[in-house]
C-alpha cells in the first residue's frame, strides 16, 4: 500500500433502521518504512586502471518493495558524479526484500590513476525514501601490469649497408587479459658488442606489437649485436624482456686493384707485382 494519509468510510445498515454511513477523512498516516543498506564496496580495491571493477552493497527492506541501487563514480581526473549502472532487487509485498545489489564497470583510464569514490542512490516504491549513500573511496588505481615477450627479430642477421630487419616484442595486459594497444616501448641495442644504447621509442599496435625496424649503418660494428625491448610508459609498470635477443650485422670488404693496371710484361724475365687495396664499408 502506497505511504500517505489514509481515510475510513464505515456503512452501517440493520433491519428497521436508517442506512448510515460515515467517513473519517484522512483518519491515519501510513509510514513506508525506507530501505536500509550496508557493506558497500568495490573489488578489488587497487590494482591496474585497465581491470574490471565490481561494486556491491547489501540491501533491506521491510516490507518487501522492490529496489533500485542506482551507482555513481567520481573519477580522481575529474570533479563530476556519474552515473555508470543500476541493479533491481525484485520483491514481494508483506516478505522483506534482502539481497545485494552489483554493479560492474570496465571504463576506466590512465588519467584516472589515484583514489576515486562511489556512492549509491537507493529507491523504493516511494519517492520520498530514496537516498544517496554516504561517499565511499576506492578504488585505487595503478599503473598496469604487463609482460614484454619476443615476437620477432631473435638470432636475425642484417647488412648494414642496406638491410632491414624487424625487432619485435609483443605487450599483453595481464591485469585486463588483453593485448595492449598505445603503450611505450623502448628499444635498446649494443653498437659495440657490449654497451646498450637506447635506439627509439615506439608504440604498441592493436594486436600488442611494437616494431623497430632496424636498419644499422657503420656507427654499429660487426658480428654478433645484442638487443633488449623495455616498457617505458607511466601508464604501465616499467618491465623489460627478460632475455637479451642477437642480430648478427654483416659488413662489406671493397676490394680495389692498383697493379698491375693493364701494362705488358715479359714473361719469364719481369715480376709481376699485384697490389691492392682493400676498405670495409
Amino acid at each position: 500500500m502506497d505511504e500517505g494519509w489514509w481515510s475510513i468510510r464505515i456503512n452501517t445498515t440493520r433491519k428497521y433502521f436508517l442506512f448510515n454511513s460515515t467517513q473519517y477523512v484522512n483518519w491515519f498516516w501510513l509510514e513506508n518504512i525506507p530501505t536500509t543498506s550496508e557493506n558497500a564496496s568495490v573489488s578489488p580495491n587497487q590494482a591496474g586502471w585497465s581491470r574490471i571493477y565490481n561494486y556491491t552493497i547489501d540491501i533491506h527492506d521491510q516490507e518487501g518493495d522492490t529496489i533500485n541501487c542506482s551507482l555513481f563514480i567520481k573519477r580522481n581526473s575529474t570533479d563530476t558524479w556519474e552515473y555508470v549502472g543500476s541493479y533491481i532487487i525484485t520483491g514481494t509485498p508483506g516478505t522483506p526484500t534482502q539481497g545485494t545489489c552489483y554493479v560492474t564497470y570496465h571504463g576506466f583510464s590512465c588519467a584516472d590513476m589515484g583514489i576515486n569514490e562511489f556512492k549509491w542512490l537507493i529507491q523504493d516504491k516511494e519517492a520520498s525514501n530514496d537516498y544517496y549513500t554516504q561517499v565511499y573511496q576506492g578504488p585505487n588505481l595503478t599503473e598496469v601490469q604487463a609482460t614484454i615477450t619476443l615476437a620477432a627479430g631473435n638470432n636475425s642477421i642484417v647488412d648494414r649497408n642496406a638491410g632491414v630487419v624487424p625487432l619485435i616484442v609483443n605487450v599483453y595486459d595481464i591485469e585486463n587479459q588483453s593485448y595492449a594497444p598505445n603503450v611505450n616501448v623502448s628499444f635498446y641495442v649494443t653498437h659495440d658488442n657490449t654497451n646498450y644504447q637506447l635506439d627509439i621509442l615506439n608504440s604498441t599496435l592493436g594486436n600488442g606489437n611494437a616494431t623497430y625496424n632496424f636498419a644499422p649503418d657503420c656507427s654499429y660494428t660487426t658480428g654478433v649485436q645484442y638487443w633488449l625491448a623495455g616498457i617505458t610508459d607511466s601508464c604501465y609498470v616499467d618491465t623489460n624482456t627478460t632475455t637479451n635477443f642477437t642480430t648478427t650485422i654483416i659488413g662489406w670488404m671493397n676490394l680495389a686493384l692498383i697493379t698491375p693496371a693493364g701494362e705488358e710484361y715479359l714473361r719469364g724475365e719481369q715480376n709481376v707485382t699485384i697490389r691492392a687495396n682493400i676498405t670495409s664499408d
